[in-house]
């Protein structure tokens, strides 16, 4: 009798394990997979949101292969396959990089980049400093977009599309085709802060053949070591370091702050971005990183003792993160200037430790902005009001250089974190170093194939 419950408790569970390995096994005749691809992901604010994202269950169409505008055009015009017509909608794209053809230009940017967040009539009919922007990077866009970066993988949709739907389009609704299911969901929680991000590609042929990939979930502590929360605010850490010390004094716990010296701040960007986060920069903004660690190293290397004994000013390195959106890293750093809260937050200001900077400390401050693609060796200064700071810098400037030529380009101002303290006070003493006086020399700006070009 016990050996007969016995049975009878474990032939259920044994008749589970069957199905589900037969399920698997036909599972893998129907699904292929995609592991190269990266999605276009959700951003929102408390207002708005851009990017891309496809709806909960997935979002799934028949499988058009366009090499040219006019096979776009066309689909769109003429096809007969749900649900894209139905619709009328593009349920998803899938892009991938054309090597045969060089790409001039093209960007994700705004013709204006951070228009919010810049002064007031510094972009306009004459300077349109991102003259190819789309502003694809900050449109709502109702379907997944994703970005295969495998030739291999390209060319098995394109071999499903041309086997099953590259023909007789009158009557693809009456017959099996190749469809494809982007699953790419960023559902945020505005009262529990939470994000839950799911990617799948999937591929389906005449008998739902399915192309898979899944992406974990970022916060998911089992598979992350390091995880970030859902719906994690746009930001990093900015970083600064000064030429000379902070304090005087040479033994440790008997140092006193320094606090009659003016600052010169000399800044650069340290982020980009693009649809697919798949670029580390470029002209924008390493050739800015990489002068402004040049600079550093070299008045380093031409310091003497006595230099910093006697020295009236000091020099600020800043490297902003976050710039791209909103220059929410120099708008950090300015209001902790306001606050009394730099270099440390919370210190008063007839502490012991060390000096607090604000704004007004700052007797100049110099931006270096594209520099690497300097045409006839031509360097640009950018200000807004002549100023006798920024002029003494440009003749210095000037008589030290033999081989490029340095030209003032007044009543000007890029897009560049200087925005954010000259929105406050307009006769703040700044300047931006570019290779560009008009526009951007660079046509790709913050795109991920630059190497195209």
């Amino acid at each position: 009798m016990a050996r007969l419950k016995c049975f009878a408790l474990y032939f259920p569970v044994l008749l589970q394990l069957v199905a589900l390995g037969y399920g698997e096994r036909t599972k893998d005749k129907m699904y292929e997979k995609i592991t190269s691809g990266t999605s276009c992901y959700r951003r929102l604010n408390a207002t708005h949101q851009i990017g891309c994202s496809s709806k909960r269950g997935g979002s799934t169409g028949v499988v058009h292969y366009c090499d040219t505008l006019e096979d776009l055009n066309y689909i769109l015009q003429n096809g007969t396959a749900p649900p894209l017509i139905q619709s009328g909608k593009v349920s998803g794209l899938i892009l991938h990089a054309n090597n045969t053809e060089k790409l001039d230009y093209f960007t994700h940017e705004n013709q204006c980049p951070n228009p919010q967040t810049s002064l007031e009539g510094t972009c306009n009919k004459k300077s349109v400093w991102n003259p190819y922007g789309t502003g694809l990077l900050y449109e709502d866009i109702p379907f997944p977009v994703s970005y295969l970066s495998s030739d291999e993988e390209v060319d098995k949709i394109k071999e499903c599309f041309d086997k099953f739907n590259n023909y007789s389009y009158d009557s693809q609704a009456e017959r099996p085709l190749c469809s494809l299911e982007l699953e790419i969901i960023h559902v945020c929680n505005y009262e529990h802060s939470t994000l839950h991000e799911v990617s799948n590609f999937k591929i389906l042929s005449t008998i739902f053949k399915t192309l898979n990939l899944k992406f974990l979930r970022r916060s998911n502590m089992t598979t992350n070591l390091h995880p970030v929360k859902f719906c994690d605010p746009l930001g990093d850490m900015n970083i600064w370091a000064a030429l000379y010390p902070l304090v005087s004094g040479t033994k440790r716990n008997e140092t006193k702050p320094i606090r009659d010296s003016k600052y010169i701040v000399i800044a650069a960007r340290l982020d980009t971005t693009s649809m697919f986060e798949m670029t580390a920069g470029a002209n924008s903004p390493v050739t800015g990183v990489v002068t402004l660690l040049s600079t550093a190293r070299l008045l380093k290397s031409m310091l003497k003792r006595e230099d910093i004994d006697n020295a009236k000013k000091n020099v600020l390195f800043i490297l902003f993160n976050g710039e791209t959106y909103d220059y929410i890293g120099s708008q950090r750093l300015f209001y902790d200037m306001q606050r009394s809260d730099f270099p440390v937050r919370g210190l008063k200001p007839d502490n012991e430790f060390l000096p607090v900077i604000r704004p007004e400390n700052i007797s100049l401050f110099i931006e270096l902005s594209q520099l690497g693609n300097a045409q006839n060796e031509k360097i640009f200064v950018h200000y807004l009001k002549e100023k006798t700071e920024i002029s003494n810098f440009y003749n210095k400037l000037s008589a030290n250089q033999d081989s490029i030529v340095i030209s003032k380009v007044p009543d000007s101002l890029p897009p560049a974190s200087l925005h954010t303290f000259m929105k406050n006070d307009t006769d703040f003493p700044g300047l931006i170093l570019t290779d560009h006086e008009t526009s951007y020399t660079n046509p790709l700006l913050q795109f991920h194939l630059r190497q195209l070009v």
